[in-house]
C-alpha cells in the first residue's frame, strides 16, 4: 500500500501529494522539500496495521497498542500536537504550521528520538525498540472548500453509565468556543464531550473546575469515558469552565461540538 497522489476527505476536501518518501523506523531522518503554495499543508504517515518493526498488530483505544510514528519538524522547528499514533490501517494526517514567506519549506520526519508505544488512549508512551523497517511518509496540500461543509450536529445521550445529563452546551467551531456553569447540587459529576466534522480529531478542550486547570484534551471523534470528574458536597458551589479551539487550518471545514455535565 502506498500514500496516494490524490486524496478526498470525507467532507469532500481535495488533497494533493506534494512529496513522498520513507524514513527508517529508528535513528533516521528524512526531509521532504515542498513549495509554499499558500494552501494548508499536512504531513502524512501510512499505518499498515502493525508496528514498523513487524510486531503484533496495533489496536485502538481502551488498552491496545497504538504505535507512535515519527516526530515532525517544519524548517527545523518541532511541529505541535496532535502526535502521530497508528491504531489500525490507513493514512494519518496532521496539520503543519508553515511560517509566512515565499519559496520552499522543509518538512523533516525524525525517528532519532526514543521510540515508544502508546498502550492506552492517553499514554504514557513506553519505550520500545523496533527492528529494521520504515515508515512511508508524505506532505500534502489541501484546497479549502468553496463553501462551509456543515457537519451533522454533535450529540450526547441523556444517561451515561448510570449518570443523568443535567446540562448540555453545543457549538460550532470557529463560531462558538466556550461554556460556563455553576454547580450547586451535591453529587458526583463528569463532563463528556463529542464532536462531528472531518477535523474533529483536531479540536481541543481545556477544562477548569473551581479554577483548577485540567490537562488539555485533543481529539473529539467519539464520546470517551469522561473528560473531567469532580464531586460537589452539600452547600458547595463549583464553577465549571470549558474552552475549545482547533489546531491547524480549518477554512470552510467547521466542527460541531457538544459538552454535557452528568450527575450520579
Amino acid at each position: 500500500m502506498e500514500l496516494p497522489a490524490w486524496h478526498t476527505s470525507s467532507d469532500g476536501t481535495a488533497y494533493r501529494r506534494l512529496a513522498a518518501g520513507t524514513v527508517d523506523a529508528r535513528g533516521a531522518k528524512t526531509t521532504l522539500t515542498v513549495p509554499r503554495t499558500g494552501r494548508p499543508l499536512e504531513a502524512a504517515v501510512l499505518c499498515d496495521g502493525g508496528d514498523p518493526a513487524g510486531g503484533e498488530p496495533a489496536t485502538g483505544a481502551g488498552g491496545g497498542r497504538a504505535v507512535a510514528g515519527p516526530e515532525v519538524f517544519v524548517d527545523g522547528r518541532r511541529a505541535g500536537p496532535p502526535a502521530f499514533a497508528c491504531a489500525g490501517l490507513g493514512m494519518r494526517l496532521r496539520p503543519l504550521e508553515v511560517p509566512a514567506g515565499t519559496g520552499q519549506v522543509a518538512v523533516t520526519f525524525d525517528t532519532t528520538g526514543a521510540t515508544c508505544v502508546l498502550r492506552t488512549a492517553d499514554g504514557p508512551c513506553t519505550p520500545e525498540r523496533p527492528g529494521a523497517a520504515h515508515w512511508r511518509v508524505a506532505v500534502y496540500e489541501w484546497t479549502p472548500p468553496a463553501r462551509p461543509v456543515i457537519p451533522a450536529p454533535a450529540t450526547l445521550p441523556a444517561r451515561v453509565d448510570g449518570a443523568k445529563q443535567v446540562a448540555l452546551s453545543t457549538g460550532t467551531w470557529p463560531g462558538d468556543g466556550s461554556y460556563e456553569a455553576t454547580v450547586v447540587a451535591p453529587g458526583r459529576y463528569t463532563l463528556q464531550q463529542n464532536c462531528s466534522g472531518d477535523l474533529r480529531d483536531r479540536l481541543w478542550f481545556k477544562y477548569w473546575i473551581d479554577g483548577v486547570e485540567s490537562r488539555t484534551s485533543i481529539g473529539c471523534g467519539t464520546r470517551t469515558g469522561g473528560a473531567a470528574a469532580f464531586t460537589v458536597r452539600k452547600g458547595q458551589r463549583v464553577e465549571v469552565k470549558v474552552r475549545t479551539g482547533l489546531w491547524g487550518a480549518s477554512t470552510n471545514r467547521p466542527v460541531d461540538w457538544a459538552v454535557a455535565l452528568y450527575r450520579r
